[in-house]
C-alpha cells in the first residue's frame, strides 16, 4: 500500500512516502512564516503554504498510482473560503490572537457555567478558532459577505488539491472548540452563543474523498497524530509531546471533565491532555534574544548555530545559580500571566550559562506539575513516551524531567512520531 504522509506544522511542512509501515522516502521544508502583522484578509501564507505541499506531494508520488494520503495539521488554526475554495481570509493560526484574553468573557458573552463550553473538552481561549471566529464574525464578515466555509488546515489543502469538499476528522473538530464531545457533533448551542453566523461547518466524518490517483483521508490533529505515531495506546502510559507547543497527556475510556482537556484518540478512546505547555514557543524567546546579540559581533549567524549554543549552555547552567525564569509569554498552562520574567539575577550570575540552565529547569518544572494535574484519579504511570521535535534535540529536559517524576517506568524517546502517526492512520483506515 502507498502511503503519502503529510504533516503541516508550525515551522516545517514534513512528507514521506510509505510502503505498507516501511519508510521509503522523506522530505521537507520550512512552512512560511507565521506574521502576527500581517493583514489576515490577504492570503499570501496560505497560497505559499498549499504549493509547498503540492510539490512536496509531486515528489512523493512520481510513478505511482493507488496512492492513500494522510494528512496532519498543526491544531487550532483555520481558514475561512467561498464555496469555489477561493480565501477569504488568509490561515489564522493558533498563534494569531485576535481578541485579547482579557476581552474574550466580555466580547462573547460567554460564562464558565454553561454545559455547551464543558462539553467542548477546553475553556474558551485567545488563540482557538472558538474565539478568532466569533471576533471575525462580529468585526469582518458582513451580511454582504455571502456564505463562508470553514476548514482547518490539512482540510483546505485537501478542497484545492481535490477541488471537493471534505470531511473533517474529530480530532481536527475538536480542536476548533467548536465540537461537543458528548453528542460528538458540531456544538451548535455553543456556537450559536459565540454569535458564529454566516459560516458553514464541514460534515464530521472519518471518509476518505477521492481523486484521480489518490484516496485522500481528512486530516487529523497533529498531537493525536504524534501520539499515535509514538505508540502512545495504553492508560497506564504517560505522554510527553514536546515541539513548538506541548502537552502532557493520559488515554480514557471516557470523555472525563475536570482541570485537563479531553480529546478525541483513536480506537473509540480519548486522551486528557494539559496542552500549552511553554515549550518551543517560549524557547523562540531566548533563541531570537541571543541571535540578536550575535548577529552585533558577526553578519551571518546560522540558526543551528544559535541553537547549539543555547543548548549547550542550558548543559553548563546547572540549576542557573539562583536566577529564576518565568516563561508565559503568551497564555499558557504553568501560569494565568501572558508575559515572562528573569528574575533573582546577582551580580555576576547573569551569564548565558546560567540563564539557560534556569530556563530548563522551569521547563522541566512545569512538566512535571502537568503530569500531576492529567494523572489525577488514574493507575499509576508504567511507561514514560515523549515525542516532538524539542523532545528529540533536548535529551536533557527529557533527563530532567524523568528525574524529577522520580518514577519506576520505562522511558521512550520516539523520532518521526506525526510522519508515522499519519501512516499508521492510514492502515488502518
Amino acid at each position: 500500500m502507498n502511503i503519502i504522509a503529510i504533516d503541516c506544522g508550525a515551522s516545517f511542512i514534513k512528507g514521506a512516502l510509505f510502503d505498507d509501515n516501511v519508510l521509503v522516502k522523506q522530505l521537507h521544508e520550512s512552512a512560511p512564516a507565521v506574521d502576527l502583522n500581517s493583514d489576515i484578509m490577504n492570503p499570501a501564507h496560505i497560497k505559499a503554504l498549499v504549493e509547498i505541499v503540492r510539490k512536496m506531494i509531486a515528489s512523493l508520488s512520481s510513478g505511482l498510482n493507488d496512492i492513500t494520503l494522510a494528512f496532519s495539521n498543526e491544531m487550532h488554526g483555520f481558514i475561512l473560503a467561498y464555496e469555489d475554495g477561493s480565501p477569504f481570509t488568509d490561515y489564522i493560526s493558533w498563534q494569531r490572537e485576535l481578541c485579547p484574553f482579557s476581552e474574550i468573557r466580555t466580547f462573547t458573552g460567554v460564562g464558565g457555567g454553561h454545559d455547551f463550553l464543558r462539553n467542548s473538552g477546553m475553556p474558551l481561549r485567545s488563540g482557538l478558532p472558538s474565539c478568532n471566529l466569533s471576533w471575525l464574525c462580529n468585526n469582518v464578515i458582513t451580511s454582504k459577505t455571502g456564505r463562508l466555509y470553514f476548514y482547518t488546515l490539512g482540510d483546505y489543502i485537501i478542497r484545492i488539491l481535490s477541488g471537493r469538499q471534505p470531511y473533517i476528522h474529530p480530532t481536527n473538530a475538536a480542536a476548533t472548540g467548536l465540537y461537543d464531545l458528548t453528542r460528538q457533533d458540531w456544538n451548535h448551542e455553543y456556537i450559536s452563543a459565540l454569535g458564529i453566523k454566516a459560516v458553514i461547518f464541514p460534515e464530521i466524518n472519518t471518509k476518505a474523498v477521492t481523486h484521480k490517483r489518490f484516496c485522500i483521508l481528512p486530516a487529523i490533529g497533529d498531537q493525536q497524530a504524534a501520539l499515535l505515531g509514538s505508540g502512545f495506546q495504553h492508560e497506564p502510559e504517560l505522554s510527553f509531546n514536546i515541539g513548538t507547543g506541548a502537552q502532557a497527556s493520559r488515554i480514557v475510556d471516557i470523555p472525563e471533565f475536570g482541570d485537563w482537556q479531553i480529546r478525541p484518540y483513536f480506537g473509540g478512546k480519548y486522551i486528557r491532555t494539559i496542552p500549552h505547555i511553554p515549550s518551543g514557543r517560549a524557547l523562540n524567546v531566548y533563541f531570537r534574544f541571543v541571535k540578536s546579540i550575535a548577529e552585533r559581533f558577526r553578519n551571518e549567524v546560522s540558526d543551528s548555530e544559535v541553537w547549539q549554543k543555547i543548548y549547550d549552555a542550558a548543559v553548563n547552567g546547572g540549576k542557573g545559580a539562583g536566577i529564576a525564569c518565568d516563561l508565559s509569554f503568551f497564555e499558557n498552562a504553568a501560569t494565568s500571566s501572558t508575559t515572562g520574567s528573569i528574575t533573582d539575577i546577582g551580580e555576576y550570575s547573569f551569564t548565558l550559562d546560567n540563564l539557560m540552565g534556569a530556563v530548563i529547569h522551569r521547563m522541566a518544572d512545569n512538566f512535571v506539575r502537568s503530569a500531576g494535574r492529567v494523572s489525577e484519579g488514574l493507575c499509576i504511570t508504567e511507561s514514560l513516551i515523549f515525542s516532538g521535535g524539542i523532545a528529540n534535540r533536548w535529551p536533557l529536559l527529557v533527563k530532567l524531567i524523568t528525574e524529577r517524576l522520580s518514577l519506576d517506568a520505562s522511558v521512550r524517546v520516539s523520532a518521526n512520531d506525526t510522519l508515522n502517526g499519519c501512516c499508521s492512520y492510514a492502515l488502518s483506515s
